[in-house]
């Protein structure tokens, strides 16, 4: 019996855990006071960063760290990577010890996973103590994942232990990513180097060389950059990655095709500027078959752009191509000036991808922005602002039929040339847009505005904030009737009146008319004066049909 080989990697895996830095739980994360995870610190020049999954940062607005020394402190997040990796900056203002300054390359962790079954699950607790978690490891893939599962019946993972360290005889083997029916999936640590090599600057080997298979960055011959149609090729194993360097411009989305090349490998992308931030990320689910696989992709910067080609499985060819779906000039062109009934712009739109429009309003004069596409799942947010950058409207459309036919009514409080832009936050599609007027200031509170007791009334359309006014006459204590009829719309409004001096004599901001109803409201005032009935747009657009009539 051969036993030089146990007692090697015995004596192996000692000094590693002797020698070697701890990487425990180092620090407990609080985002957006409803989110908790883990992380790790890892050093990286002068700034003390700290690698924790995507997941728990990646939209957070605030990040609050506490790290064993009981202290908090803000953070940033800085970047992500593929595999649900991401790095965060701690506050410079506030120096941290970063403990762990080497990054163990664990070359032969799949050897311990043979022998070993079980292991430690460390996590932090808000108070800065570490909870120790014995767990079963119950599966792994040679690469990039080891699943666990709690020892004990009563232990349980859960969502807010992402970015806990996994102990394996006494050394690092990763990072908790994700939890299904109790089940740990950990990112190996071997793996989360890797990924993390050319961000952290990773130029020396600690320990023996990778084997062949897992080799980390193979860098590809760069590219003659284009804005134009451009094929990649190269060969990717597990682990490994290949860079492509293409010049892209801001706002001008782009077609990434993944091609067939008759090998079974699947591969991550991920396309990133001069400063590693992303654009745009795709992981194939499984192998390419005999049919393409293609998504959109825009570029938040005009640059350098790197297309990151990642081994998630297997060993092959990939082939990719790149091809314009529109331009930014086409998007912001200098002639997107609505007119109001004016002819219609259409535009195709993807994921951050932005189309801007010019439009004069007026004030008090509402209108409707009017969208329609044929992508049900098209999902776009509309966003207007006036000459001096404010926000004046911002709404969000997403998926189903409310994306396909969109009136969006707005009253502008003041006259003035308004930037509209459509962004474009989920799948792609095309849309059509027009402005329509719904009335004119004139119309609303115009001089010829005048209510007759006894007359058939007036009407006329209205919208939210918008005001339409009417002058009428009263004899004091004489009772009138004021009738307002359905006119089928869903919007509403309320009703407000004043006296010549402007005084309110009658206001009731709680109660809507709405245009599906019909309402009558008995009035008496007491003195003989010239009255002002105003109408004030609460919710949408509506029609109204106002009459006066005396109190039966």
């Amino acid at each position: 019996m051969n036993v030089k080989q146990p007692l090697f990697l015995t004596l192996f895996f000692l000094a590693q855990v002797v020698s070697g830095p701890s990487h425990a739980s180092d620090a407990y994360l609080k985002v957006d006071d409803n989110e908790t995870g883990q992380g790790i610190l890892r050093p990286r020049q002068n700034e003390c960063l700290l690698i924790t999954p995507a997941h728990v940062v990646e939209n957070a607005f605030k990040i609050e760290v506490t790290t064993v020394d009981r202290s908090r402190r803000q953070a940033e997040l800085v970047d992500v990577f593929p595999g649900d990796i991401a790095v965060v900056r701690l506050d410079k203002d506030t120096p941290v010890s970063c403990r762990g300054t080497l990054w163990p390359q664990h070359n032969r962790l799949t050897a311990l996973l043979g022998t070993e079954k079980q292991g430690e699950l460390h996590t932090m607790l808000a108070d800065g103590s570490i909870r120790k978690t014995p767990v079963d490891v119950v599966g792994y893939d040679k690469y990039r994942h080891i699943n666990v599962r709690p020892v004990n019946q009563d232990d349980t993972i859960t969502k807010g232990m992402s970015g806990s360290t996994l102990y394996i005889g006494g050394q690092w083997a990763g990072m908790l990513v994700s939890v299904t029916d109790n089940i740990g999936n950990v990112l190996r640590q071997d793996a989360l180097a890797t990924a993390l090599s050319l961000f952290f600057e990773d130029t020396e080997s600690r320990g023996e060389p990778s084997p062949p298979e897992a080799s980390a960055t193979a860098q590809a011959p760069p590219q003659p950059p284009t804005a134009q149609e451009q094929e990649l090729t190269g060969t990717v194993v597990l682990n490994s990655f290949q860079d492509h360097r293409v010049n892209l411009k801001e706002n001008s989305p782009i077609r990434i095709h993944l091609l067939p090349t008759g090998d079974r490998v699947r591969y991550a992308i991920d396309v990133m500027d001069s400063t590693n931030r992303v654009s745009c990320r795709y992981s194939l689910g499984k192998p390419l078959g005999k049919e393409a696989v293609s998504f959109p992709c825009t570029p938040l910067k005009t640059d350098t752009f790197s297309f990151r080609v990642t081994g998630t499985e297997g060993e092959g060819r990939y082939k990719i191509r790149t091809t314009p779906i529109v331009t930014d000039a086409a998007l912001r062109s200098e002639a997107h000036v609505l007119q109001i009934d004016g002819e219609e712009f259409s535009a195709v739109l993807v994921k951050n991808a932005i189309a801007e429009y010019k439009v004069r309003l007026y004030q008090n004069s509402p209108v409707r922005l009017n969208f329609s596409s044929l992508d049900e799942n098209f999902q776009y947010t509309v966003e207007l602002s006036d000459s001096s950058g404010k926000i004046v409207l911002r709404k969000q459309y997403r998926h189903g039929f409310d994306t396909q036919h969109v009136r969006l009514p707005f009253t502008p409080d003041k006259n003035d040339t308004y930037l509209l832009r459509v962004l474009g936050t989920g799948e792609e599609g095309k849309y059509t847009l027009t402005v329509q007027s719904i009335a004119f200031d004139a119309q609303l509170r115009g001089e010829a505005n005048v209510l007759k007791i006894g007359d058939s009334g007036v009407s006329g359309a209205i919208a939210k904030d918008a005001v339409a006014e009417y002058r009428f006459e009263l004899e004091e204590f004489v009772p009138v009737r004021l009738s307002f009829s359905a006119t089928g719309d869903g919007g509403s409004y309320a009703v407000e009146i004043v006296d010549s001096r402007g005084t309110p004599v009658y206001r009731n901001p709680y109660k809507r008319i709405g245009g599906s109803e019909t309402t009558v409201m008995p009035f008496t005032v007491a003195k003989t004066d010239t009255y002002t009935l105003r109408l004030v747009g609460a919710e949408g657009e509506c029609g109204y049909s106002v009459a006066i009539a005396p109190k039966q």
